[in-house]
C-alpha cells in the first residue's frame, strides 16, 4: 500500500485531494461498518482496498487532464498488484 500511495503521490497534481478522499472513504466505510451494512472482512480487506483507489483515481493527471480516468485505469492496469490483492 506503502508504494502505491508513493507512486500516486509523484503523479498526481493535487494529492491533498486524493488524500482527502481516502480520508472520506475510510469515514463512510466505517460508519457502514458500524451500521452493519458494510460487509465483513473477507477475503481482502475492504478499507485498505477503498484507501488505494482513492490513492490513485487521478494519477493519470499526470498525462493531462482530458480523458484522466481513462489514463489513470491505464496506468493501474499495467502495474503489478501489491502482495494480497489481485485483478479480479
Amino acid at each position: 500500500m506503502a508504494r502505491m500511495k508513493l507512486w500516486a503521490s509523484f503523479l498526481d497534481p493535487d494529492f491533498a485531494h486524493s488524500q482527502r478522499v481516502a480520508t472520506l472513504a475510510a469515514q463512510l466505510f466505517e460508519g457502514l461498518s458500524r451500521l452493519g451494512l458494510a460487509p465483513a472482512g473477507g477475503e481482502h480487506d475492504l478499507e485498505s482496498i477503498l484507501s488505494a483507489a482513492a490513492f490513485t483515481h487521478d494519477v493519470g493527471r499526470a498525462k493531462g487532464e482530458k480523458g484522466h480516468h481513462k489514463t489513470s485505469y491505464r496506468l493501474l492496469h499495467r502495474m503489478t498488484p501489491p502482495l494480497g490483492l489481485d485483478r479480479s
